[in-house]
């Protein structure tokens, strides 16, 4: 990392350090604190953080994405839809035939708010497959 980046990427803390120092001391320097305060925290502030991120989006600083990130964000979006985890599911051979299709069914018809609450009364006025065989 040059020696521009480094300097860039503390310039604000060395702004904030610089403006509080001479906001406190201001008085007893015989500085007006208040321009103190507007022109280190209104003014140079910003500017810092400008500075600073015209020095993030260089080719340098970019991290290349790697086979590991791409599994981290497939993984995730396998958490979070209900219908490609029951597709891998099947697709490894964890559910067959049957239960795939019973399974994909059933989440087709929670979907909405109305199909959900339909399943949930059917199921209740209709007995179960496994009390059937019970009852066997």
């Amino acid at each position: 990392m040059s020696l521009q980046k480094r300097v860039s990427n503390k310039l604000p803390g060395i702004v904030i350090f610089l403006t509080i120092g001479l906001g406190i001391l201001g008085g007893e320097l015989g500085i007006d604190t208040g321009m103190v305060w507007v022109v280190g925290f209104v003014v140079l502030l910003p500017i810092a953080g400008m500075l600073n991120g015209a020095h993030e989006g260089s080719d340098d600083d970019r991290e290349t994405p790697t086979a590991a990130d791409a599994s981290d964000a497939a993984e995730s979006t396998d958490t979070t839809d209900p219908l490609d985890r029951l597709r891998d599911r099947y697709a490894r051979g964890e559910l067959g035939d049957e239960a795939f299709e019973r399974k994909l069914e059933a989440l087709l018809e929670t979907q909405t708010y109305d199909g959900a609450r339909d399943r949930v009364a059917r199921d209740r006025t209709e007995p179960a497959v496994g009390a059937e065989v019970e009852a066997e």
